[in-house]
């Protein structure tokens, strides 16, 4: 008897626990005030953009990104994104993108002091177009 009621506490501990980590994982997926943030570093050797943002303002980036960057299509009608875009202006960089997250790196060695500046800028953009919900 003594057996059976601790396996039965056992048993409603680990339900107890799975219950909280359920909740949890579906309210940190499903509310609406996620944290927007937005960073910029320059090394000697090369510029690094992120940003993570509400997965829902996605489209809203991806559109920006690639009007930047016309005709060059980086986006286009998938979500997710990982390569190197050479723009028409010769423009290198490498970008890896998904719903809410957003990263750029660009090395300085291959890329004008031009080309750097206007890939700051457009990224720098990106904190006009994500807002915080």
């Amino acid at each position: 008897m003594l057996t059976c009621m601790k396996t039965a506490y056992i048993l409603f501990s680990v339900s107890v626990v799975l219950v909280i980590i359920s909740i949890s994982l579906f309210l940190s997926n499903n509310t609406t005030s996620h944290k927007t943030a937005v960073s910029y570093a320059e090394t000697p050797t090369a510029y690094v953009f992120r940003a993570s943002y509400n997965a829902s303002q996605a489209e809203l980036v991806e559109k920006y990104i690639d009007s930047c960057f016309s005709p060059v299509v980086i986006f286009g009608t998938t979500h997710k994104v990982k390569k190197e875009v050479v723009t028409a202006d010769n423009t290198r960089f490498d970008i890896k993108a998904s719903q809410g997250n957003f990263y750029v790196k660009a090395d300085k060695k291959l890329n004008s002091q031009a080309a750097l500046d206007k890939l700051i800028n457009t990224c720098m953009g990106l904190k006009s177009v994500i807002k915080p919900i």
